[in-house]
């Protein structure tokens, strides 16, 4: 009885002294692995004050490979997607965009150490901020140099000049260049408009003024009725010499060709197209 009490102790020695062994193992390994976990992210982080980004990110990744849950690993990580993007905006010249990823920068943990990389960029941004709001002014200011609810309305001659003084600004956004250059060209296409209405107008006073001035519409309706009436062989035949005014109206007498010979055949009013002969 004595001797099997003395084996049971024996064994259980030896397991108690084998578990032993292996926390000790497993809580060695486990330093191990938090060591390095702490190496890497404080390499990591002098890599970033070096600006050596890719060597931060391997860093990064190596302690999140130790260590899948480490938090700090996944922030600076985070942090360096941030930067990336914001780098990627700026160059894109997404400026409001950029501008809300700076602010989630400005907002992390990491970027009293991220400012290192975001310093020179940050103050670009200020003042291509300020320039932006500069040009939005300017872009108003030439929108308001005329009112298209008003039908004659048109800016003044120097609409143009403002127009392109504004489209030269480097960092101007898609959004205000697109607004400048649908303005001039509604500009142009109204003052189109416009001064062809005039031109019509004046035309119109021109005619009235000048008896021997045909009526819009009247000569080509004449010339087609003779050609058809069989007064002339073509339009091209067709020959004009002023004759009397009567009430301020003009009279052609016409003349044409007929079988190849040409003949005296009417004697034409240019305002009312009434003929006779």
């Amino acid at each position: 009885m004595m001797k099997k009490l003395m084996m049971f102790c024996v064994m259980l020695l030896a397991v108690f002294a084998a578990g032993c062994a292996a926390n000790e193992s497993g809580t060695k390994e486990q330093g191990e692995s938090s060591s390095i976990v702490e190496k890497a992210i404080d390499q990591g982080k002098l890599a970033l004050a070096d600006a050596n980004l890719e060597k931060a990110k391997s860093n990064f990744n190596l302690a999140l490979k130790e260590d899948r849950d480490n938090i700090e690993a996944k922030q600076w990580l985070a942090s360096l997607e941030l930067y990336d993007q914001f780098m990627k905006e700026m160059n894109n010249k997404e400026f409001d965009l950029a501008q809300k990823t700076l602010s989630e920068l400005h907002a992390s943990d990491q970027y009293d150490i991220m400012k290192g990389l975001t310093g020179e960029y940050e103050q670009e941004l200020e003042s291509i901020t300020a320039e932006i709001k500069e040009i939005d002014q300017k872009v108003a200011d030439l929108l308001k140099m005329y009112d298209p609810s008003i039908p004659d309305s048109l800016p003044d001659e120097t609409y143009l000049t403002k127009a392109d003084d504004v489209l030269a600004y480097p960092n101007i956004t898609e959004k205000q260049k697109k607004a400048v250059e649908t303005f001039k060209k509604e500009v142009a296409e109204r003052a189109e408009k416009i001064f062809a209405a005039e031109a019509v107008k004046i035309e119109a006073v021109n005619q009235a003024d000048d008896p021997y001035a045909w009526a819009p519409g009247v000569k080509d309706q004449f010339e087609n009725e003779m050609v058809e009436s069989g007064y002339a062989d073509s339009i091209d035949t067709i020959r004009y010499e002023k004759g009397d005014v009567y009430n301020g109206q003009g009279y052609y007498t016409v003349y044409a060709e007929l079988d190849g010979e040409e003949f005296y055949i009417v004697s034409v009013n240019v305002k009312t197209g009434d003929y006779h002969g």
